[in-house]
């Protein structure tokens, strides 16, 4: 099992939503640079995706984000989410629930 699974949003035969199914539970933090994933509805594809980034992404933003994810962070202050441009999925995970 992995702590966090970082993922493109288009892959070479398809995109995230096709791979986030393999993972179960694992949580997934998805980075587009895709105008039309502005809405939210990247959380809709698979309850692994547990945040989306824009890109241009800051390789400092992407180890901020990673290893809060990855320790089951749904709590990081909207201020924070907000300057990295980030996105957290608006459900808690089954799994990051007791953390």
């Amino acid at each position: 099992m992995f702590d966090l699974v970082l993922l493109d949003y288009y892959l070479a035969d398809g995109d995230a939503g096709d791979l986030t199914g393999a993972l179960g539970e694992t949580p997934t933090l998805v980075v587009t640079g895709a105008a039309q994933n502005a809405d939210g509805g990247l959380f809709s594809l698979s309850d692994a995706i547990a945040g989306v980034l824009y890109k241009p992404v800051d390789i400092e933003d992407l180890i901020e984000v990673s290893e809060h994810l990855a320790k089951g962070g749904k709590d990081m202050l909207p201020e924070r989410r907000i300057a990295l441009g980030l996105e957290v999925s608006p459900q808690p995970r089954a799994s990051a629930a007791g953390n």
